[in-house]
């Protein structure tokens, strides 16, 4: 059943996100603008993870492809709660593009991404106790962007802030597999599939994992959302399980 499940997570026909999804420029609402949304009809990545104690988790294009994308890396700074990292951008100089802080309860985990940058116009930054609650006090502006919520071992939500409140974006569910596995889908109804993550060996214990990601959809936000996912299942296994 296990080999079945992530053999039909691989094969799932992904189909582009739709026009604007991401706003009308293309990204005000991706995590670092319009930078890692994908262009190609398949962008093939993968996973690495190079520690087992407070790890950092990287996601890369196979090949040398002219896509631009190059690498994405969330790097743990701390475990305690709330667990904090850091989204880092791998092309140039490693520049932090966001925060990520994640707390949890016995029925739900939250993580919720914070940029530099308002996620809409007239947003209001963290004041001081709030930057003292994420572990920021040396930032002078932090902005609420996104937020990814797990209430179950086998889903999570990533929704986007707007004016009129979160905006889910994608869902990632997680297959009945001996391995990891899961597919993203658009939100809502009607979703759809636009990304898979498959893990590709028993042996590896969660360091390689590999990316099928469809076109016009926000890398970043697929990246977290999956790990989410990952980090849910790892806490409630009390290891690296997944």
């Amino acid at each position: 059943m296990g080999n079945t499940a992530v053999k039909d997570t691989k094969a799932t026909e992904l189909k582009p996100a739709p026009a604007g999804m991401h706003g009308d420029d293309g990204g005000s609402l991706a995590v670092a603008g319009s930078d890692f949304v994908t262009t190609k009809d398949l962008t093939e990545l993968e996973k690495s993870k190079d520690a087992f104690i407070r790890p950092s988790y990287s996601l890369a294009v196979k090949g040398k492809g002219d896509d631009g994308l190059g690498g994405i890396r969330i790097k743990n700074v701390s475990h305690l709660k709330p667990q904090k990292a850091e989204i880092i951008d791998c092309r140039g100089d490693g520049s932090v593009v966001a925060i990520q802080v994640t707390e949890w309860a016995f029925n739900a985990q939250t993580t919720t991404i914070y940029r530099k940058t308002p996620a809409y116009k007239g947003q209001e930054k963290l004041d001081a106790d709030k930057l003292k609650k994420v572990k920021a006090e040396g930032d002078s502006a932090l902005y609420p962007f996104a937020q990814v919520v797990c209430t179950k071992l086998h889903r999570a939500e990533y929704s986007v802030f707007t004016k009129d409140g979160p905006k889910p974006m994608y869902v990632a569910k997680k297959k009945v597999a001996m391995k990891f596995a899961a597919t993203v889908e658009t939100a809502g109804d009607d979703g759809f599939p636009i990304a898979t993550a498959v893990q590709p060996s028993m042996l590896d214990f969660g360091r390689k994992g590999n990316f099928y990601v469809a076109k016009g959809v926000d890398l970043v936000a697929v990246f977290v959302v999956v790990m989410a996912l990952v980090d849910a299942n790892e806490k409630a296994a009390g290891g690296a399980t997944a």
